[in-house]
Formats: structure tokens, C-alpha cells, sequence
């Protein structure tokens, strides 16, 4: 959405005032009465606008105006940052994304002993992640230092359990079809 940028200005003279201009009538207009907006939308930056005031026998007098145009709007998560599992031993990756219309300055993260985020939003951990719960704070920042955090957590779980029940079966199996092949030999040998 774009902001209107209005600021009057007022000059006297004891033969009246005919009008007003500015410098940079690409961005700004002043009205007949000395009204200045923006003609267009204003890009963060510096502007230095010149505003002439004109009586009506032509005379002019000038003063400069500098206006400053901020970001003061923070970025937004592409997909909302979840909380994240992960078995022990195994390495730990997750992006987070945020976009934001001057641009990604940088992520962080709260915990840097244990967790490190990359310039593109990738969080991997910085060392072996020992069971448990870690809390993370996650934090995009624009390049003008605007700020949006999350707070999520990792949880790394044992290990599971490796199901034998099917090894067993399998290898009952196998031994089963050994023993059958064996007396089948036998057997052969025999009536041979």
C-alpha cells in the first residue's frame, strides 16, 4: 500500500502569491495553494526537494525540504516456522523463509552452540544434538533492520528399537529351507 507523503507550505507577500513549484516533479506536486504530496510511490531514501514560492509580479524565493522516506515494516514467513524432530546421530536440517520488499538482510538463531542458520535461512546443527528439547528463537531481519522472530523447538529422540520379530521369522525360514534341502539330498543320495 502506498503512503501519502503531504506537507503544506506557506509564504506571504504583500502582492499575493501566484503559486509554488518544486525541483522533482517526478516524485512530488505541490497544488496551487502550496500543498506538496507524491506523485508517485516513494522508494525508501533521501529526497531533497527544492520549493519555490513565485508573487505575483514574479519574484521567487526558494528553500530546500529534505524528506527521508523508512522502512519500518518487518518481513513475513513464507510458511510459518514448526517445531522439528529428529533421531539422534542423524544430521539436523530445516528452511525457514521470509520475504520482505527491500530485501533479506540476514536469519539468526538464539542458540549458536548448537544450531547454525545460513544466509538463505537453512538451520543445521553445529554440533552432535544430544536427546532432548531444544527451545529455538528464529530471526529474520530486513536490510533495514526491521525484525521478525518465531519461536520453535527441536526435539531429538532415541533411536528406535530395531523390530526383530521379522529378522527371527526370516531366519527360522531360512533355516527351515536348509534343513528340507539337506534331508532332500539325503534322501536322493539314498535312493540314488
Amino acid at each position: 500500500m502506498e503512503e501519502l507523503f503531504s506537507y503544506q507550505v506557506t509564504a506571504a507577500d504583500p502582492s499575493g502569491i501566484a503559486g509554488y513549484s518544486v525541483n522533482d516533479t517526478v516524485h512530488f506536486q505541490i497544488s496551487t495553494t502550496g500543498l506538496i504530496t507524491n506523485a508517485t510511490a516513494l522508494d525508501v531514501g533521501v529526497y531533497v526537494l527544492e520549493v519555490t514560492a513565485i508573487d505575483t509580479w514574479g519574484n521567487e524565493l526558494t528553500t530546500v525540504i529534505t524528506i527521508t522516506v523508512t522502512d519500518v515494516t518487518a518481513p513475513t514467513w513464507v510458511t510459518l516456522p514448526t517445531d522439528q524432530e529428529v533421531t539422534a546421530g542423524e544430521p539436523f536440517s530445516y528452511q525457514v523463509t521470509a520475504t520482505d520488499p527491500s530485501g533479506i538482510g540476514n536469519y539468526s538463531v538464539n542458540d549458536t552452540v548448537h544450531f547454525h542458520v545460513s544466509a538463505t535461512g537453512v538451520i543445521t546443527n553445529a554440533s552432535v544434538l544430544e536427546l532432548g528439547v531444544y527451545g529455538l528463537i528464529v530471526t529474520v531481519e530486513d536490510i533495514y533492520g526491521n525484525e521478525l522472530t518465531a519461536v520453535i523447538t527441536v526435539t531429538v529422540v532415541a533411536v528406535p528399537p530395531v523390530d526383530n520379530t521379522l529378522l527371527i521369522a526370516a531366519a527360522a525360514g531360512a533355516g527351515a529351507i536348509v534343513v528340507v534341502l539337506v534331508l532332500f539330498m539325503f534322501m536322493r543320495k539314498k535312493t540314488g
